[in-house]
């Protein structure tokens, strides 16, 4: 199967996935992998260095990262101060092989990182169990440091009745909330408006307000579909994967 295919999509469990890769890159061919890409970092680094050594393309589907709604926010976060993010959602036995930071923070951790771009200087997390789950870390909240001063606190669950997935952005001038399930965004914004055209608004109307609420139109996608898309272009050597 793997020699009659161009390109190679892996969404087995996560225990499975170095294994699976390998194969189809010593068969060459170009690979998507589910997150997270491993269950172990040496498992990661093999994979990468033989894509990269072979001159074959390696796409791990961060799907937040095709959000319709994280691309738009992302526009307006120039300077972040401090960044929170929600994953929460009801048991379900597929990706329990992994913890709950690789199975659902793992969404955010990338999210952050891009709107950060800044090397992490501490971390300090704390996780809840319980005892009738088969794989650990089933509750976490984490507090992620980075060297440029921003902060960032997210927690993740999978022992938790409703489904969230929500991220919210405080800057020195606005404040940013976002919900990836419904892609919506929510911008408040202090004194100034600025994400509404401003060209011939008189000066009262930027200056004069104690505050103001926008919420941004969406054209909401399938980020699954954008995202494999985006993964073919890569194999035609037309993009580079996120």
């Amino acid at each position: 199967l793997i020699a009659a295919c161009d390109a190679i999509d892996i969404v087995t469990p996560t225990l499975n996935h170095h294994e699976s890769a390998m194969l189809a890159l010593h068969a060459g061919k170009h690979l998507f992998i589910e997150k997270p890409i491993t269950a172990t970092l040496p498992e990661a680094q093999e994979i990468l260095q033989y894509s990269r050594d072979h001159d074959l393309k390696v796409q791990i589907g961060h799907v937040e990262l095709f959000n319709d709604a994280y691309l738009e926010a992302a526009k307006y976060i120039d300077n972040p101060l401090f960044i929170e993010c929600h994953r929460l959602a009801e048991f379900n036995p597929r990706g329990t092989d992994v913890s709950v930071v690789l199975d659902l923070m793992i969404h955010d951790i990338e999210v952050v990182q891009n709107l950060v771009k800044s090397p992490v200087k501490n971390v300090e997390a704390m996780s809840v169990r319980t005892p009738d789950m088969p794989a650990g870390k089933d509750y976490i909240a984490a507090l992620v440091q980075f060297e440029n001063g921003v902060t960032a606190n997210l927690t993740a669950s999978r022992i938790t009745q409703s489904r969230v997935r929500t991220l919210t952005v405080t800057t020195d001038t606005n404040y940013i909330d976002m919900d990836f399930i419904n892609q919506s965004i929510n911008v408040h914004s202090q004194g100034r408006m600025p994400y509404i055209n401003q060209e011939n608004l008189p000066d009262w109307m930027n200056y004069g307000l104690k505050g103001s609420v926008e919420q941004l139109f969406i054209p909401t996608n399938q980020p699954l579909q954008a995202e494999l898309a985006h993964f073919v272009d890569c194999v035609h050597g037309k993009a580079t994967p996120r």
